[in-house]
């Protein structure tokens, strides 16, 4: 079996911290992430966009649950953490995920 990544294994742990426990991101610390984007030391071209209006997220998460979770770094606010519905993908099982896992990397190989 796959070892998924949880919002709380990719995140900066100070989501986790009494300072956003208000927010919807810290209610989904627990979700399993399905796909990375926008980490600015690695570039790849053709990345989705981030699918907020927020406009300083340069990393960004899809849940298994059918939201995205994006790391804004707002240079007047600081950091905050958007959560979206996410319109790139449906709302899948962990099962169903690791089937998809499972055929890129019999497709593709190692991603």
């Amino acid at each position: 079996m796959i070892k998924r990544k949880k919002l709380r294994d990719v995140m900066p742990f100070e989501l986790s911290t009494s300072e956003y426990d208000d927010t919807k991101a810290y209610a989904m610390l627990d979700e399993y992430v399905i796909a990375e984007h926008g980490c600015p030391f690695d570039q790849i071209e053709n990345e989705l966009p981030w699918p907020g209006t927020h406009k300083n997220v340069y990393y960004w998460v899809e849940l298994v649950n059918g939201f995205a979770v994006g790391w804004n770094e707002n240079p007047a606010r600081g950091w905050s953490f958007p959560v979206v519905k996410n319109p790139y993908h449906a709302n899948m099982s962990i099962e169903e995920w690791e089937k998809l896992d499972n055929y890129y990397k019999e497709k593709y190989g190692k991603l």
